[in-house]
């Protein structure tokens, strides 16, 4: 038999064995452990792929077979099993299967999806039987063949053969047949009884969940943990007299979503008002980005050269901002209103004809259909979008103004509004929105001769030469005024202010109410942002985009405070009806006097608790009072303690901040596996929220945020509706609504926030918008990568979006009479109550007529409005003066409505406690954002389904025991079952994952739910899978999990019951503090660096280094934790090569695709820690974002080995501590120590037999452990490995330093006999249970010992010593 060296190992393989090294690893494989499941699975994916053409290839070549009795299909067989990968296991079997039959199934499932149920049964058994192989086995062969296909056919030939594999492939055909007739019919009733059971535990749960409601208990818990719910009115006086400022309020203020506002009412109300800004701000940003692509593609294309984009560039900056033009090249027009709106509209007029020139006249240099672009994102129609937004600002503002207060918005800014109408837009000034811009010196000293010029022309001196002095004085001080943001043209912190930037004006009482159009210099000087002012295509083309985004931001943010203090003054003065706690009060109500005894804007007390009186910025709420608490949340006032510390800290700190962003975003949006457990954890999300999306929901919400593959109606292939505009239309709505939204998403919402928060440095700002960080930000593959994490999860809440609005369309619609709660405040103040029924919405009548309609064609999910309209048509009612649609105001309330429970049930940044903000600016704390939103949606799911469960609503009653049965399956059940799954398929036990667990697993795995997924031949855990990576919801659990095994492992140390639990439950907290307390990526790396280890103890350099080696070596662990996982390779210290000692070695994934081409072979297998890669494993959990642990308990009991002996050395140097003591002690005080320092020395080794006897369950041998314990030169090993303790024994060297004197130290006889007989008494003590009590042994020795006499003590010295 000859021998093969695989990989060091020897191999025995048969004689005449065709490949003997692909036999070689196969046996090395199965004696090994068996194969990776991961691998399996991938080597079960390939074999289905290279079936499916097997399958039908062979069949017509075993028809040649059996007529002409040849054997062509064994040929074809050889054929393709060189490029057959080979599995051998379950799993990998499996997955073939799958793949093998799956495919082309759900190929021919989709093109005859019109046809008979008959036809569909014949095809998909014909189907099957098409692609079947050899290798295949029926279900009559796995219960009634001894000898597989495969053997049976070895043995056979030519027609025989084939006529064989012809009654396989019929017995494939029937059974297929067969299971497609009748599996539909078993789900269905399977099904149909799930539903109807739960159905029926929903509307029978009711009562008792309403008597639960109702009860004085609950309702006290309700109004402590639950101020969504808890804020029921009351009278003003107690509101007013309400404290405020409890430990659970203080808790409520920082972690819940309604803050210090106490209210999710008004919490909704200013979420909408940001969102809005955030909404429009987004489409501008969207729009120019189409544009810039756009003359960017064409320009690749050649159709457009660098003039042609240049004159595109300023036209496209002329239509946006005619009126800048007009303010540089003919001032003196801008003083007539009427002359300068003409001017300004021919200069927008001949900018859109150039626009338009290019894209439809002769030459069409912009080709859009060539290009891929559709008509409705030409450059002309997304400019016109662009005004549009501007101008509907406009309206609002101007209809605003002179509504409250002449100092909210003065009519006269109405009145300019109105007058640039079209034309209007913010100026913006680099000086003022860029911390690293530099002012031009040139351009500065013109700068002040103008306003020099100005101020004399207003009718300042400049006669003598102290009247000049005087005069440049005033010009640099207007000047600094700019810079500083002291003029009100660049302040945008009041309404006046805002106003006068909407007007263009400056301070009156420095210029005498001149704008700066006549201050061209000045303007220049501040870095106007404009188009006009740009030679670069680019840079004018990002010039205009910034313009545009400034005057939107402003715009957008003033309309939004206006509208929010407006919906504030009518939601308090109806502050009943919605069962609201009054916030808002008038001044002589809180104090008891008149009225004005205070100024507005100033803070007062009564009765101990704060308050503060608005002024005239906030409008219809100017005059009227609050708390300090509340009004600092609604106005995001700053702690002014936190703002300083952090000011003081400087940009340091603040460069610090940066890297934290950056490492952050690096592992998440730049983390392939992060992309894919984004999608998969919101699924889970989903379903714990009790909504189970089909196929077409989740098609049409990819669709709604990903509307870029459907903007094409001739090319509309991922398309559910036929119609691109309508999905264009739905996606704005969707945006409105606050569902598909960037910012939402929780783990890039912290990061940007934070990234921001860094950039106010100087330093971090220059660097951030340098050309090489700037370009990364930019390039199409960052923003790929962004949009498709942000986009996985508006996918998500989509989805969810989509099915709340079905339960409740179905509710209303069911159960026209049975109120439904209403969550959003804006339906509230709508139908003045919190709650409605369908009939009360839609009339009795309309409700009849549409449930007779559903019952007849069940509406499918998300197509409500073709529904409503068919069967509502045109049918109007009155609001207000108004006549709406009927359909309009129903599709109102149902989106309303589904939207604040989509974004109550799935995460939110936008919705997190304001201490997620706090922690983000701290060295602490990983992603809490993600795991605050875990506590905050499942209390939120779990309150929704009691609210549902205690409605009179039968279908809400249903849809309430759906979400219980749900978030109980996914946080639970769910991870139970996929363990004991894993437990029965693989032959393992629970026993040796608590093992693992306990002994071996890192910190982040000993309370993850492990799923086995891999055994050895004698059922040793090989493979785990961690499936806490994939549910989100696992953090709800790991604090218990990690209580439980801190008592069991207690238990099993021979801890006290109270300990036990007491470490136990201090552990478990520390579970859930873990992402709000544990040191951030960037700060571990830096203490990493200064200590010269990682967390887990690794070695970053050692002690023998040079200085050089050493600053490279901690650069490189710092760069390799920075770095994105994206990257092929890791970075890697290599001193003896690479670039300044520098190198990077190839990841384990790149390899395995490499090796998939077939362009590297096998002997490159190798990672860089010497094992050998499975492309196939590497391949699936690159794909799938699973990870897979392989458990080394060899080499982790060798490092716990070498943790058992820092443990000795720390309790021998205790004792040592007490024996070198400079001073006199008696002989008591050294027994004590001694035994003392056997304690600790007895838990050190108490631990390591725990872990020995961990090892042993896990299928170590007593050799395989002795080795590792020898290796890590542990004191007694065999001691140790027999489960008893050896204490430790005296050395001469500490008896002698005992017994020097000197000048500073006194001589110190040591007890030795007491001692030896302690440590007699220690000696072969069981190492399992508790060390024996100190007290008790050292009472024993004083019972049993008599006292030496002094010179008899000195004696016995001597001849330890050898003293003679």
């Amino acid at each position: 038999m000859p021998v093969i060296d695989i990989d060091g190992k020897k191999v025995f393989v048969p004689e005449g064995t065709s490949d003997p090294e692909s036999a070689a690893r196969k046996t090395l494989r199965s004696v090994s452990g068996g194969e990776s499941f991961l691998g399996e699975v991938g080597r079960g994916i390939g074999a289905g792929l290279v079936g499916i053409p097997q399958g039908i290839a062979t069949l017509g070549s075993t028809i040649v077979d059996g007529v002409f009795d040849t054997d062509l299909t064994n040929s074809l067989n050889k054929y393709f099993e060189e490029f057959k990968p080979e599995t051998n296991s379950t799993a990998g079997h499996i997955a073939q299967y799958i793949t093998q039959f799956g495919i082309p199934g759900i190929g021919v499932a989709s093109a005859l999806s019109k046809a008979g149920k008959t036809a569909q049964i014949l095809s998909a058994g014909a189907v099957d039987a098409a692609v079947a192989t050899d290798d295949v086995e029926t279900l009559s062969d796995l219960f009634f063949d001894e000898v597989s296909d495969q053997d049976r056919l070895a043995k056979i030939n030519g027609s025989e053969a084939a006529a064989s594999r012809l009654l396989e492939r019929a017995a494939v055909f029937g059974e297929t047949a067969g299971i497609v007739g009748a599996l539909p019919v078993a789900l269905k009733a399977l099904a149909t009884t799930g539903k109807a059971t739960v159905d029926v535990a929903g509307v029978a749960a009711a009562p008792l969940v309403k008597a639960v409601a109702s009860s004085p208990v609950t309702t006290a818990v309700t109004n402590r943990l639950m101020p969504s719910t808890g804020q029921k009115f009351t009278s003003v006086e107690d509101a007013i007299t309400e404290r405020s400022d409890s430990f659970m309020n203080a808790v409520k203020d920082r972690f819940t979503f309604q803050g210090a506002l106490r209210s999710d009412d008004i919490a909704q109300l200013k979420e909408a008002q940001v969102q809005e800004t955030r909404r429009q701000l987004a489409q501008v940003e969207q729009d120019f980005g189409e544009v810039m692509t756009t003359i960017k593609k064409a320009g690749v294309r050649g159709t457009l050269n660098s003039t042609d984009q240049d004159n595109l560039a300023k036209a496209i900056g002329d239509y946006y901002s005619p009126l800048t033009r007009l303010s540089y090249e003919d001032t003196a027009i801008l003083a007539d209103p009427v002359a300068r709106r003409e001017a300004a509209e021919k200069i927008q007029n001949r900018a859109l004809e150039i626009i338009k020139s290019y894209e439809d006249g002769v030459g069409n240099k912009i080709d859009y259909k060539a290009l891929g672009i559709p008509d409705n994102q030409k450059i002309s129609t997304l400019l016109e979008q662009q005004r549009d937004i501007v101008n509907l600002n406009s309206e609002t503002i101007a209809g605003f103004a002179g509504k409250f207060d002449n100092e909210f918005i003065p009519t006269e800014y109405g009145n300019i509004l109105d007058a640039n109408y079209g034309l209007y837009t913010n100026r913006t000034y680099k000086a003022m929105i860029d911390n690293g811009y530099v002012i031009d010196p040139e351009q500065r000293a013109k700068a002040i001769t103008e306003l020099e010029s100005a101020l004399v022309n207003a009718g300042m001196k400049n006669g003598t030469e102290a009247e000049r002095k005087i005069l440049r004085a005033n010009a640099e001080r207007a000047f600094d005024d700019f810079t500083s943001g002291k003029a009100d043209a660049f302040q945008f912190e009041t309404p006046r202010g805002n106003a006068n930037v909407l007007a263009g004006a400056v301070r009156k009482d420095i210029l005498k109410g001149r704008t700066l159009d006549n201050l061209p210099q000045v303007r220049k000087a501040l870095g106007e942002v404009s188009g006009y002012l740009e030679q670069d295509w680019s840079k004018s083309l990002a010039n205009t985009q910034l313009q545009a985004f400034q005057t939107v931001k402003k715009q957008a943010n003033l309309v939004g405070r206006v509208q929010l203090f407006d919906d504030l003054d009518k939601l308090n003065k109806n502050a009943q009806l919605y069962d609201i706690k009054p916030f808002i009060f008038d001044e002589q109500q809180v104090t008891g006097l008149g009225a004005n005894r205070y100024q507005p804007g100033e803070s007062f007390k009564v009765g101990g608790k704060e308050f503060v009186k608005f002024d005239d910025k906030a409008g219809p709420l100017a005059g009227k009072v609050a708390s300090k608490t509340f009004y600092d949340a609604l106005l995001d006032s700053t702690d002014n303690l936190f703002a300083n510390t952090y000011d003081l800290l400087g940009t340091p700190y603040k460069t610090f901040l940066a890297l934290k962003s950056a490492a952050q975003y690096n592992k998440t949006v730049l983390s392939p596996s992060a992309q894919i457990r984004n999608p998969t954890g919101g699924i889970l999300m989903t379903l714990a929220a009790g909504n189970i999306p089909g196929a077409t929901t989740l098609a049409k919400a990819f669709s709604k945020v990903f509307n870029r593959f459907n903007k094409d109606p001739n090319k509309n292939t991922f398309a559910v509706e036929p119609d691109a505009d309508l999905i264009a239309s739905e996606t704005v709505k969707l945006k409105k609504l606050g569902i598909v939204d960037d910012s939402a998403a929780a783990m890039t919402g912290e990061i940007e926030d934070l990234a921001k928060f860094a950039e106010q440095s100087n330093f971090v700002s220059r660097v951030s918008n340098s050309k090489a960080i700037k370009g990364f930000r930019n390039s199409g593959f960052n923003k790929g990568a962004r949009k498709a994490y942000t986009g996985s999860d508006s996918v998500i809440r989509v989805v969810n979006f989509y099915q709340e609005r079905d339960t409740l369309l179905r509710a209303l619609l069911k159960h026209g009479d049975s109120a439904i709660p209403v969550t959003s405040i804006k339906n509230k103040t709508a139908i003045q109550g919190t709650n409605i029924t369908g009939n009360q919405l839609l009339g009795a009548e309309n409700v009849a007529k549409l449930r007779e309609a559903f019952e007849k064609n069940p509406i499918k999910k998300g197509n409500i409005e073709k529904f409503l309209d068919d069967n509502l048509g045109n049918q109007t009612t009155k609001v207000g003066e108004k006549d709406v649609r009927l359909k309009d105001i129903f599709m109102d309330f149902l989106d309303e409505e589904a939207a604040q429970l989509a974004k109550n049930h799935y995460q939110n940044y936008n919705r997190v406690g304001k201490i997620v903000g706090d922690l983000a600016k701290l060295p602490i704390g990983n992603f809490a954002a993600f795991p605050s939103e875990i506590v905050r949606t499942m209390g939120n799911i779990g309150y929704r389904a009691a609210q549902e469960l205690a409605s009179g609503n039968p279908e809400l009653q249903k849809k309430g025991m759906k979400r219980a049965v749900s978030a109980l399956t996914v946080t639970t059940a769910f991870p139970a079952a996929m363990v004991e799954l894993g437990t029965q398929l693989t032959g393992a036990d629970r026993e040796q994952i608590d093992a693992y667990k306990r002994s071996f697993a890192p910190p982040w795995d000993k309370t993850a739910t492990l799923v086995p997924t891999g055994t050895d031949s004698q059922g040793n855990i090989t493979q785990m899978m961690n499936l806490s990576y994939t549910n989100p919801y696992d953090y709800l659990s790991r604090p218990f999990a990690r209580l439980i095994a801190e008592v069991e492992e207690g238990e099993a140390k021979g801890e006290g019951l109270i300990n036990r639990y007491s470490q136990g439950f201090m552990y478990g907290v520390g579970e859930i503090t873990k992402p709000y307390g544990t040191l951030s990526i960037a700060t571990q790396l830096l203490l990493d660096t200064v200590k010269g280890e990682t967390e887990t103890g690794r070695r970053l350099y050692s002690a023998s280094d040079t200085f050089g080696d050493k600053a490279t070596k901690a650069f490189v662990h710092n760069l390799q934790g920075m770095a994105p996982p994206i990257l092929p390779f890791d970075i890697t210290s290599d001193p003896a090569g690479g670039i300044l000692g520098i190198g990077a070695s190839i990841k384990d994934f790149p390899t395995a695709v490499f090796n998939s081409t077939g362009l590297m072979g096998d002997d490159r297998l190798i990672n860089r820690r010497g094992n050998r890669i499975d492309p196939a494993e590497a391949l699936v959990q690159g794909f799938s974002g699973l990870k897979i642990i392989k458990p080394q308990i060899g080499r982790t009991l060798r490092y716990r080995g070498f943790e058992t002996n820092d443990v000795i050395r720390a309790a021998a140097n205790e004792f040592n501590r007490v024996a070198r003591s400079t001073n006199v002690r008696e002989a008591e005080d050294f027994v004590k120590a001694y035994i003392e320092s056997n304690e600790g020395r007895f838990r050190g080794m108490r631990d390591l037999y725990l872990a020995i006897e961990d090892a042993r369950l896990l299928g170590l041998s007593e050799q395989e452990i002795l080795k590792e314990l020898k290796t890590a030169k542990v004191a007694n090993a065999d001691y140790v490995m027999a489960g008893l303790f050896k204490p430790s024994e005296l050395s001469k060297e500490v008896i002698t330093e005992a017994y020097r004197e000197d000048y500073n130290k006194a001589r110190n006889l040591l007890p030795t006999s007491d001692i030896g007989f302690a440590q007699r008494q220690l000696t072969r003590q069981p190492l399992e249970g508790g060390y024996q009590t100190p007290q008790e042994i050292a009472d024993q020795v004083k019972t049993n010992v008599t006292p030496q006499p002094s010179a008899l003590r000195q004696q016995e010295l001597n001849k330890l010593l050898g003293i003679d």
